[in-house]
């Protein structure tokens, strides 16, 4: 995405990327995909304790079986001025690298961007992870935060009403 077209895409701010990825698995590779998955599910603790460093606000997973293709997608929000996963001697981090040398098959496949749309106290709670990772940030003096709708696409529930979704 150029300057111009960043520009005219307020939702997506200076600073932070936004990003859906996608990659094939390697043919015969679909058991260690799953493998893969399942290890950095196993050790979630661990994952989570490495998104600090890559200033990695969220990265969803998601797996595609379409026919005979296999592809993992990558939904991420980072801080540009995040670490690399590549850079890192973490061990989780260093058995993530040696999945994915072994399950995808080097397509790499990004799509651009276009909508962030993220509810005004989230959006500032991501801003802050991207720039600081999880150094104290002192919010800055801002609106009051407004009420939002419950995911189920309803209106915020009102005294006394039962969630009937639980």
């Amino acid at each position: 995405m150029n300057a111009t077209d960043r520009a005219s895409r307020r939702s997506l701010p200076d600073g932070v990327t936004v990003a859906l990825s996608r990659a094939r698995v390697r043919a015969g590779a679909a058991e260690e995909a799953t493998r893969w998955m399942d290890m950095l599910d196993d050790r979630l603790e661990e994952s989570v304790a490495t998104l600090d460093r890559e200033r990695m606000a969220i990265e969803i997973i998601f797996r595609l079986r379409d026919g005979d293709e296999d592809y993992l997608y990558w939904v991420t929000v980072h801080g540009k001025a995040g670490a690399s996963v590549t850079d890192s001697d973490h061990a989780l981090d260093v058995d993530h690298l040696a999945f994915d040398q072994r399950v995808r098959d080097g397509s790499w496949v990004r799509a651009e961007p276009q909508v962030l749309l993220l509810p005004n106290p989230v959006r500032a709670q991501v801003l802050a992870w991207t720039d600081h990772g999880s150094q104290p940030v002192t919010p800055s003096p801002g609106p009051e935060p407004v009420a939002t709708a419950a995911f189920e696409g309803v209106g915020p529930r009102q005294s006394g009403q039962r969630d009937e979704t639980r």
